[in-house]
């Protein structure tokens, strides 16, 4: 496959990303300001296999880690049960603040895109 880059794209934020599928080469070829988060208790996109290849294979780039979350922390809260493998997607982890976490993700978001533009 030929390498695709678009210039729009100007910089990433990347929540629990699904990453174990690239390889070494295609990540280290990635020159955007990047961000990647992770959600510590994240079950589905277990971290040290999606994350974490990111962080090791993209060395300019450092992730922002989130304790107690997991995989569905960075949804607004859902207005109904949304049941998954793991259970209601609306339910946190004892100790987690879902308002409080996503109050400061969008401060953060907003500093991360200010400083790289």
């Amino acid at each position: 496959m030929q390498p695709v880059a678009d210039p729009r794209i100007r910089a990433v934020v990347a929540m629990s990303p699904a990453s174990v599928m690239f390889t070494p080469e295609s990540l280290a070829r990635i020159t955007v300001p990047t961000l990647p988060y992770r959600a510590e208790d994240d079950r589905f996109l277990v971290p040290r296999f999606h994350v974490s290849w990111l962080v090791q294979n993209m060395p300019h780039i450092r992730g922002a880690s989130v304790p107690l979350a997991s995989q569905f922390a960075c949804m607004d809260t859902p207005s109904m049960p949304l049941m998954s493998p793991d259970g209601d997607v609306g339910t946190d982890a004892p100790g987690f603040d879902h308002s409080v976490f996503l109050e400061k993700l969008g401060l953060n978001l907003t500093a991360f895109f200010e400083r790289v533009w």
